[in-house]
C-alpha cells in the first residue's frame, strides 16, 4: 500500500528534516503525518537531544583529540576519519574559532554534507562565526540539492553579513522555497527587506512557479509596512 506525503508544507519540513536526522526515507514517516508541524519539531529536537547524549562521551573524547591536533590536520581528519555525521555531531564541542578554523579547510561539498547532520541549537557561535563567503557556498549549494529546509534551519542564527550574502546567492526559486520553510519566521522581515530590489521578481516567480498561495500565507507573517509595500508591488504586475 503506497504511503502518502503530507500537504502541509510545514509539516512536510518537519518530516524531512525528521528523516534526515533518523536516517530514513521520508516516505517511511507518513504516519506521522497527521500530526502539527510544532509537535514534530518538538519531537525532533528531541530525537536530536537523545542521540548526541547516547554518544556524549565518545564525541567528547574525539572533541580533546581534535583540540590538540594542528588545525589542517584535524581537518583532514574530520574528513577521512570522522566524515560529515561525526565531525557535525563535534562542531558543537569545540572552541568556535577553532572549529571556524577547521571549517575554512574543508571543501564546501563537506561542509554542506555536515550542515545536513547539524543541529544548530548545539552550535550557535560556530554557525555566527562562519565567514559569509562559506555560509553563502554552503547554502547555494544546499539550494542546488533540493535542501531548502536544511538551508532554512540555519537562517535564525546568522548574522546580517551572513545572511545578506547567503541571500544573495540563491536564485529567486530558491530563495522562495527556503523562506517557506524557514524554523525562524522572525527573520521574514529581514530577508523582504535584503530584497526590496527583487520583489518583482519573487512575485513573479512566486505566480509562475504556481506558490503564489503559499507565497501569501507566509506575507502574513510580515510586517504592516512589508505587507503594504509588497501588495502595491504585486498589484502593479496584475492579478496572479
Amino acid at each position: 500500500m503506497s504511503r502518502s506525503v503530507p500537504q502541509d508544507p510545514e509539516t512536510r519540513a518537519e518530516l524531512t528534516k525528521l528523516a534526515f536526522l533518523l536516517g530514513v526515507d521520508e516516505p517511511e514517516l507518513a504516519f506521522l503525518a497527521a500530526l502539527p508541524a510544532p509537535a514534530l519539531r518538538t519531537f525532533r529536537d528531541r530525537a536530536t537531544d537523545a542521540l548526541y547524549a547516547q554518544d556524549r562521551a565518545r564525541l567528547e573524547l574525539a572533541a580533546q583529540a581534535a583540540a590538540l591536533l594542528p588545525v589542517p590536520v584535524a581537518a583532514k581528519i574530520a574528513q577521512v576519519g570522522f566524515g560529515p555525521m561525526l565531525s557535525a555531531a563535534l562542531a558543537g564541542l569545540l572552541e568556535p574559532s577553532r572549529a571556524v578554523g577547521i571549517s575554512r579547510r574543508l571543501p564546501i561539498a563537506f561542509l554542506a554534507e555536515s550542515s545536513i547532520h547539524l543541529d544548530p541549537r548545539r552550535a550557535p557561535d560556530v554557525v555566527a562565526a562562519l565567514p559569509a563567503e562559506i555560509v553563502a557556498q554552503v547554502g547555494r549549494t544546499l539550494a542546488e540539492r533540493g535542501l531548502h529546509v536544511i538551508a532554512a534551519r540555519f537562517v535564525g542564527y546568522l548574522p546580517p553579513a551572513s545572511l545578506a550574502q547567503a541571500v544573495a546567492a540563491l536564485d529567486d526559486a530558491d530563495l522562495l522555497r527556503t523562506a517557506f520553510v524557514l524554523e525562524d519566521k522572525g527573520r521574514l522581515d529581514d530577508l523582504v527587506e535584503l530584497t526590496r530590489d527583487r520583489w518583482a521578481a519573487l512575485i513573479a516567480t512566486a505566480r509562475r512557479e504556481g506558490v503564489w498561495d503559499r507565497a501569501l500565507a507566509l506575507a502574513r507573517g510580515l510586517s504592516t509596512e512589508h505587507r503594504r509595500a509588497l501588495a502595491d508591488v504585486a498589484a502593479a504586475g496584475g492579478p496572479p
